[in-house]
């Protein structure tokens, strides 16, 4: 999910037709293990079925036009696999596993140390210190069309400023149990990580990270804390004008590049006229990008217009798919969203990360919403996978019943529902009174 394994060497990424990489391997394992350890304690509810009728409804529509008939690989196939299949399962696992608070520490460490890499690997390819970036493709302007702006290991602004805001909210969540150098190291690091954003210019990458703030900063929790601290250094620089694109007395980012808003606007009326055509179950998956492709003079737009393709998620579902489809993933969403937010309003115990991880996981649903928006991000794969887990791992704490004190693995998460989740519905159901997390903070 983090590199581009194909521009590192050919044995880390098999091409079969369908791509074979070592984080897909190391995902089949996580799965296997999943489905043996935890046999006849999986729960299924409303959320799994949308989301086991959605990959159906994408492999049928796709095996049924045959949008990849005329390829050599299974491209839109692949694109099955990233947008309604890792990050199902993710969630599905999540959801269905068992947490103590070491292991939801040692999953933040592990973030901690992504975010790290990418953010001075980041920063030493942007300013040219050459032996501090590995891999080397990230310094081949041949790999990336997006000029200036910082793209990482995944050769795409948007795709680094995804994955580097979502790792920044997983941050400000450490600040509030961390001590010492720990916490001064976060707090370093969250400062670069906004530096990155920045340096990605990507409006909606920016967008994505102002609403992360704005759902933290108005959240019951700690949280509101660090980001009222970050928020007052990233005013600072708009008032001195250090950051051109981000300042107060120079045209910013926002008022730049007009030409990919028109073309997104063009983007939206050729998908809007498309659409009629075949209402209820689409075009067939794949076939939106197809024919702005091979057909442009169909929807009345020039054939040099669509050189990037489609740049809407949501458009290009609602194309391929139909309202069946749109539907389907839609309510995908609002299901996450009510949950969080039945789950904020209703939880009123104390603890170091129930109410953390709701917050961040609907600031996670709410960025993949606005990012949707503004690019086909069925060719992403971190930042839909990291959302969808960490809502899982939400609707996981909602599941847990009363328990003891201590677990085989670590100190467990005590008292932190009684029915909250009903596994029949997977909707929360009535919340009663929360314990704290055990354990005593690191």
């Amino acid at each position: 999910m983090l590199f581009l394994y194909q521009h590192i060497s050919p044995f880390l990424n098999l091409d079969l037709g369908i791509r074979i990489s070592p984080d897909r391997l190391l995902f089949l394992l996580i799965l296997g293990l999943f489905l043996k350890n935890t046999s006849g304690q999986r729960h299924g509810g409303t959320i799994e079925r949308l989301m086991l009728g959605f990959a159906i409804l994408c492999v049928l529509s796709w095996f049924v036009t045959g949008a990849d008939s005329e390829n050599a690989k299974f491209r839109w196939l692949n694109t099955i696999f990233q947008l309604a299949c890792f990050p199902f399962l993710a969630y599905y696992i999540a959801s269905n596993s068992r947490y103590s608070e070491h292991d939801l520490k040692r999953l933040l460490n592990g973030v901690m140390v992504i975010q790290s890499y990418l953010v001075f690997t980041g920063l030493a390819a942007h300013y040219q210190i050459s032996w501090l970036v590995w891999p080397r493709y990230i310094l081949d302007t041949t790999v990336s069309d997006q000029g200036e702006r910082m793209t990482g290991s995944f050769s795409n602004s948007s795709m680094l400023g995804a994955a580097l805001v979502m790792n920044l909210g997983c941050l400000c969540i450490m600040t509030l149990y961390s001590k010492g150098s720990k916490r001064l190291y976060l707090y370093v690091l969250i400062l670069l990580s906004c530096a990155c954003i920045y340096f990605t210019s990507t409006r909606t990458v920016w967008l994505g990270l102002f609403a992360m703030f704005v759902i933290f900063y108005f959240s019951r929790t700690g949280l509101r804390k660090s980001v009222r601290n970050v928020g007052f250094c990233l005013l600072v620089v708009a008032l001195t004008g250090i950051a051109g694109k981000f300042s107060l007395y120079q045209k910013s980012l926002f008022s730049r590049r007009q030409e990919t808003v028109e073309y997104r606007r063009t983007n939206l009326q050729a998908g809007l006229k498309a659409f009629p055509e075949h209402p209820l179950f689409g075009i067939g998956y794949g076939g939106f990008a197809k024919l702005m492709r091979e057909n442009p003079g169909r929807l009345d737009i020039n054939e040099k217009t669509f050189s990037s393709g489609n740049e809407n998620t949501w458009l290009g579902i609602l194309v391929d798919l139909g309202l069946i489809g749109l539907v389907l993933y839609v309510m995908i969403f609002i299901l996450f969203i009510c949950s969080n937010i039945r789950f904020l309003r209703r939880y009123d115990g104390e603890e170091p990360f129930a109410r953390p991880l709701a917050v961040l996981a609907l600031a996670m649903v709410v960025y993949l919403v606005i990012n949707w928006s503004t690019g086909d991000l069925r060719f992403h794969l971190y930042d839909p996978c990291f959302a969808f887990l960490v809502q899982g791992i939400v609707v996981g704490l909602a599941k847990r019943v009363p328990e003891g004190p201590e677990s085989a693995s670590g100190k467990d998460l005590d008292y932190v529902a009684e029915r909250v989740m009903d596994p029949d519905d997977g909707a929360l159901a009535q919340v009663t009174q929360f314990g704290r997390l055990s354990g005593q903070p690191a």
